[in-house]
This record gives structure tokens, sequence and C-alpha cells, in this order.
């Protein structure tokens, strides 16, 4: 008869714990926490409280350990499933624990090597590291602070432009230290064709020529410098979590922060009773901005760049998989400040399409009248009006244009399920205007309706007890600088000037990757198509006085290849 063999343990179980003061690692080692003056070997010493810590090689007889106590010294404070997990304890020590792989064996090489330069950021100190049984054990000191994550939600715009300013010089001071050998790491994101599971590095070097970049020589990059892997504590800036590093191209470092939404600021915080009761359990908000404002930083430093390049590979080869575009109607959901002219633009995008403009203030101003309800209960029951109206606009086959304020990441959620749910190309388009004083010259110029605003400081009339004490200014200059955009199919455009030409922009962008089984366009205002060459020497951006949407907007740009297999190109108004 075959032995048995005994089960592998899992991650999360790779800690055990003896007594109080005392752990089994693994299988072969034993952490022990004293009390009192250092007596023998120390790992490590907790300066505030003089206790200290060793690591000694456990005994080959089967050891008492079980789970963790409840509110004990020691705590799992990570767990991402299978294939990782991380534990604390106290404020002195955390241990990384994941399955062994190339990535997780280079981390503490790593840092031993940074260890060794003088750099302007910190990096974890390695105290520890072993492989046992399939599994690599990293121990480093806690470091306190906070997780960029975390805190990028309440910094101040100075505190912004420091941890901004700080990570960009870190890619600059660590791509000094050069290979002439590409890393094989960054797999998932450095390879866009997505039918490739190769992760060699001579295949994904390959790739990276094909795109254009330089593979002369190869920087070191950390290639994960999302804000779950800073930490911040007052000026101090702490990178940590670098088993993902490796020598790359020097054009990934800055494309990968402009096309990796994985590195966007994420937080969760419980749904209200009313989102309960619509069946949403959580809320989810997601901040771009720190990403694109390192994109731009290290643009300014000098990075190069081949992000047109990796979206039309990327599109491609989805293409590819997919097969030949089909017809497909659209669902556009509008945003902007009040006064941006989103619902004017909505208007002239339904002049072209055709389709059913949702108007939520049509919807909530008609509430108002006769209703006693207080103002934001009105705007919940307009949203759900809202919704259902666009759901049966969309079932009736129609393009659906959603003309509503965009500024809460379960709206945008709620519109791109909806489309996905019919089956309709989703398109986040949004009217930017970041002079207020021009925002309040055509609040107060219109003639509104109830639910609407009659100026930058004038709330609706009906809104007046729900919005007293509101700062109008700070809250405008919000949605101006933080909007809530979804991370692909979004066009920003400029509508400070001739609204037609942002409208042409907008089609032109959507058409180059949607076929649309009809499209009504006056010849007149027939959108001018432009050559990727074209597009690049405009800086690749629709929004021309406004820099900072130029990396953004290259997500949408032509490819020649969509251009050859569009079919229904635009129609005349003579089509019914």
């Amino acid at each position: 008869m075959a032995a048995s063999t005994a089960p592998a343990v899992h991650v999360r179980d790779s800690v055990k714990q003896i007594d109080a003061t005392s752990w089994l690692i693994g299988s072969t080692h034993i952490l022990r926490h004293f009390q009192g003056p250092r007596e023998g070997g120390c790992l490590w010493e907790n300066a505030q409280d003089g206790s200290y810590y060793t690591l000694s090689a456990a005994p080959g007889l089967q050891l008492d350990a079980g789970p963790l106590f409840p509110d004990g010294h020691a705590r799992q404070i990570h767990d991402a499933g299978d294939s990782s997990a991380v534990f604390g304890f106290g404020d002195s020590l955390i241990i990384k624990i994941r399955n062994a792989c190339d990535n997780t064996r280079r981390e503490p090489e790593t840092l031993a090597f940074l260890a060794k330069e003088e750099l302007s950021f910190d990096v974890p100190v390695v105290l520890f590291y072993t492989e046992e049984e399939g599994k690599t054990y990293l121990v480093e000191p806690y470091i306190p602070g906070k997780r960029l994550n975390e805190a990028w939600w309440d910094m101040t715009e100075e505190e912004k432009e420091h941890v901004v300013s700080r990570v960009s010089e870190a890619c600059a001071e660590i791509k000094v230290f050069q290979s002439n050998a590409m890393t094989a790491s960054d797999c998932n994101w450095m390879n866009p064709f997505s039918n490739s599971h190769e992760d060699r590095a001579e295949v994904l070097q390959r790739q990276c020529e094909a795109l254009g970049m330089d593979c002369s020589a190869f920087v070191l990059s950390h290639n994960d410098l999302g804000p779950t892997n800073i930490i911040v504590n007052g000026d101090r800036v702490v990178i940590i979590d670098w088993e993902m590093a490796g020598y790359a191209p020097l054009a990934w470092v800055r494309t990968k922060f402009a096309i990796c939404r994985a590195l966007n600021a994420e937080r969760i915080s419980p749904a209200s009773e009313e989102e309960v009761k619509q069946g949403i359990k959580r809320r989810v908000e997601r901040d771009q901005e720190y990403r694109e404002r390192v994109e731009r930083r290290l643009g300014e430093m000098g990075f190069p760049e081949v992000t047109v390049a990796y979206q039309e590979a990327r599109d491609a080869s989805s293409e590819k998989a997919e097969g030949p575009k089909r017809a497909q109607r659209l669902f556009i959901q509008m945003s902007g400040a009040p006064g941006s002219g989103k619902s004017t633009m909505a208007k002239l995008l339904q002049q072209s399409i055709g389709g059913v403009v949702i108007d939520h203030d049509v919807i909530r101003s008609s509430l108002l009248q006769d209703n006693d309800l207080p103002f934001d209960e009105v705007a919940k029951q307009a949203y759900r009006l809202q919704w259902a109206s666009a759901s049966e606009v969309a079932q009736q086959g129609s393009n659906v244009i959603v003309d509503s304020t965009c500024n809460f990441q379960e709206v945008l959620d709620q519109g791109s399920a909806l489309a996905e749910q019919h089956g309709l190309a989703y398109w986040y388009v949004e009217c930017r205007v970041e002079d207020i004083d021009l925002l309040d010259q055509r609040l107060r110029a219109r003639t509104p309706m109830t639910s609407q605003r009659t100026g930058v400081d004038r709330p609706p009339e009906a809104a007046s007890a729900a919005r007293q004490g509101e700062d109008s200014h700070a809250l405008f200059q919000k949605w101006i600088n933080s909007p809530c955009r979804p991370g692909r199919n979004a066009i920003v455009v400029d509508s400070t000037g001739d609204l037609e030409s942002g409208r042409n922009r907008i089609l032109e962008h959507i058409l180059s990757c949607v076929i649309l089984p009809l499209l009504v366009c006056d010849y007149t205002s027939r959108p001018r198509r432009l050559t990727i060459s074209q597009k690049r020497q405009q800086n690749c951006h629709l929004a021309t006085d406004e820099p900072c949407q130029r990396n953004r907007s290259r997500a949408y740009l032509v490819s020649q290849r969509v251009r050859r297999r569009m079919m229904v190109p635009f129609m005349n108004e003579q089509v019914q």
C-alpha cells in the first residue's frame, strides 16, 4: 500500500498558536515574544516597549499548535485566497506567506539589493526569509502609517502633490539600475494580447519591441506602484511589496500608469439603507487621480510611453477573440457639472444617432410638483424612474442617452449594468468646464426647471433647506477635479466652446469602436476623421485646451484596423 501524504497546509493556516507568546511558523520555525531585558539571539526589538522576538528551528517532535487566539498578539491582516496571507505581531513584525514562484523568490533579493543603496525613500527591511513546502516566508518589521489607498481620500492638495512627487522620483531613482536582460515579471499587464499566456522573458521582450519600446537596455521597475503598496506617515513615504519588481523597458514604467486601472485608489463603504433596499450591499468608490497624476509627472520627467500602441494591440486581440464587430445600439451616460452643457450635448447626440434622451431633471421636477416629500427623497425616486425608463427604451431597441449628474460610482455601475443587460454598447461622455465663473453665468442665464440650480451658489428652491450651509464653490470644485469616471469607454470633451464640434468628436470616437445599425447625421456636420498620426500630432486628446486629458483619451483613438472593418459609416439625413 502506498504511503499517504499529509495534505498541504493552506497559506492562511501557516501560522499557528503554541501558547500566548509562541507561534509555529510553517512547520520548521518557532517565533517567540519576550518582555524584559534581552537574552540570547534577537530577531527584532520593539524600541517602544523593550520587548523582543526570537526565531529558532522547531524541534523534530509534534507540537501542540492550533488556530490563533482571538484578540491575541498575532492576527491575520490580509488574506488573498489561496495565494497569500499576511500576519501581524503587535506593532512590531509582519510575516508575508505566499505560494512560491519566481516573483516571491525575487522580492527578498530585490530588498537586499536596495538596502545597500542610498535612496531618498524607504523600503522594508528583510529580517528573515525561507521557502518551505511550496511557500515562501518573509519576515519584516511593521511599518507605521496608513496605506495610500486609505489616506488619499482625505489628503489636502499639498499632501497629494507630495506623494505624487515622491513616487515619481522613486521611479527615476531606481531606473539608474540597469541590465541587458529583461525580467519575466508583470506578465499579466505587460502582455496586452489576451490570447497569449507566455511569460518567458524573451517572448515578453518581442512583444514590447512590437509595441515600440526601446529594448536596448532594461531598467529596474517596481511594476506595482498602486496606492495599496505605498505607506504614508507624515512626509515619510515607504514603498512596499516588491515581488513584481524586475528589469523592464523604460517605456513600461509610465505606460503601466496610463493603462492599469488596478493602480486606482479604491475604498469600500457600507451601503445606505435605501441602497440596501435596492439590492446594493456595499458602495465601491474608485479614484484614478493618483494614477493619472503620476503618469503625467513621469511624462514631465522625460519617461517615454507607448499607450496608443498598447491599447490598439489589446483591442486587436479582443476583436480577434470575439470575431467581427456586429451592429450595436448605444447606451450613452452623460456627466458634467451643472451648467457644463451636458443636456445640450445630449440633444445634439440624439439628433445624430436617434434614440431617446432620459432627462433626470425633467423627471425630478415633475415629481417635485405638488409633492411634499423632501428633495433628497424625490431624487431617489427620480433615479428609480430614470433607470426604469432607460430599461424600457432599451427593450424597444432604441439608443439610450441618460442625462443626469454622474457623481457616484453606483450611478456608473447601474448604467453599465443596464447597458450590458440589454446588449448595448456603453459609453460615458463628460462635458467639462473648469471655469466656475462661466458655469455660474450659464446657470443664471438659463430658464431653470424646479429641480435645477439658478447659480453656483443658488441651489434649487425646493432644496434650500437640505442644502443650507453648503459650500457650493467647494462642491463644484470637487465635481471638476475629482469626477467619477469608468476605466474605459469614457470620452471627456471641453464644452466651453462650440458644442457641435464636441458632438462630432464624440461620434468619431464612438464610431471607431462600434458599428451602428443606423446613424442619422447631416453631412454638413459630418465628423472629421483623423488618421492616427494626425491624432498624435494633436497630442491625442479631445479637449484641446486641456492637457490633463491627453493620456486619458488615448484609449479611444481610432486604429487603422478598425477603420477598415467599419461597414456602416455616416448616413445622410434622408435615411429614416
